[in-house]
């Protein structure tokens, strides 16, 4: 086969890779491979993963409830900063419980002092806030709440636990905690890798020079592949149907892709991203055994489309040259 040749076939399975393999800057943030799940605890102590705590049922609270309530959670955000562990411990009922995200449990008054002291020695004041998300009512004198923890010193980024509680109201009027616990906050956006290619669901074509691609795109796995299959017309040659299944790859923290196409030819790209463009490095053996390599940038176009280009191309290690740019469509 001539160099020439070589470069129209590598040319039409670099396109086939490339359209499916794309994410316009536009539409999504690149996975974030240095973020992790905090396992902090908004009241000092570590601890593991834990799935988001279920939305409670019932009647939303009055605003008379739900005011006091929230100055409460204000009361106890203040007490927290002043490393005030008597003041803090006061906000529960005598035999109120706090459990933190592992599990733990402080029951009583004293057992939380106690408990309470030792994370200001350790770990000194506490400046948080505490972010009501529900507040109901389920009785004239007992509420929940629900909501999120943020540290005031980390600027941005997702909130560090969610907390629920249980208040009483006593017969000054005051409300007090009966119960009390965290779980780590876990952001599904940060578990969701495959998120920034939502927009990639559906039908997509390209028609050039008597040649042209459509590609049906489609979820797999709930959610945690793509399965996308593609057919290629190529005036003067058979169609080439080909099948693709994008992935998560978590030992590289970075999206990954599969293909393989009904001549034989396989291969396998890594997503990398620059300015406004993602860049796919793609490997892959052809029909005939020889090793091809490209780099397809991909840059958004609109809502409906985007561009694509391949250089940096090779088959068995000649280099051949780079595409034109190439406009794809949404159907």
């Amino acid at each position: 086969m001539t160099v020439q040749k070589i470069s129209v076939a590598l040319a039409v399975v670099s396109l086939s890779i490339a359209s499916a393999l794309v994410c316009p800057p536009g539409w999504a943030e690149a996975a974030d491979s240095s973020a992790k799940a905090k396992k902090k605890s908004s009241l000092g102590k570590s601890g593991k993963k834990a799935s988001p705590a279920q939305k409670n049922n019932g009647p939303v609270a009055s605003g008379g409830c739900e005011s006091a309530i929230k100055n409460r959670l204000q009361e106890l955000t203040v007490a927290l900063a002043n490393s005030d562990a008597k003041a803090v411990s006061s906000m529960w009922v005598e035999d109120g419980t706090y459990s933190n995200e592992i599990g733990q449990e402080w029951r009583g008054r004293a057992a939380l002092e106690k408990r309470f002291a030792a994370v200001f020695t350790s770990e000194g004041r506490l400046l948080l806030d505490f972010i009501p998300a529900t507040v109901r009512q389920l009785a004239d004198n007992v509420a929940t709440v629900d909501g999120f923890v943020k540290f005031k010193d980390e600027v941005g980024g997702s909130p560090d636990t969610r907390f629920s509680m249980v208040f009483q109201k006593q017969g000054d009027g005051s409300w007090s905690i009966v119960s009390a616990s965290e779980t780590p906050f876990v952001d599904s956006e940060r578990l969701d890798h495959l998120k920034p290619l939502a927009w990639l669901i559906g039908d997509w074509a390209v028609e050039k020079g008597g040649n042209s691609m459509v590609v049906k795109i489609e979820w797999a796995a709930n959610k945690k592949f793509i399965h996308l299959r593609y057919m290629i017309k190529k005036a003067g040659s058979e169609e080439l149907d080909s099948q693709q299944i994008i992935g998560w790859d978590p030992r590289r923290e970075q999206i990954v892709s599969w293909i393989f196409d009904s001549r034989g030819g396989f291969g396998s790209g890594t997503w990398s991203r620059r300015d406004n463009q993602w860049l796919v490095d793609s490997e892959g053996v052809d029909p005939e055994g020889r090793a091809t390599s490209a780099t397809n940038i991909i840059s958004n176009k609109s809502a409906n489309s985007f561009s694509w280009q391949s250089v940096n191309r090779s088959v068995e290690g000649e280099s051949l040259s780079d595409t034109a740019p190439l406009t794809i469509n949404r159907r």
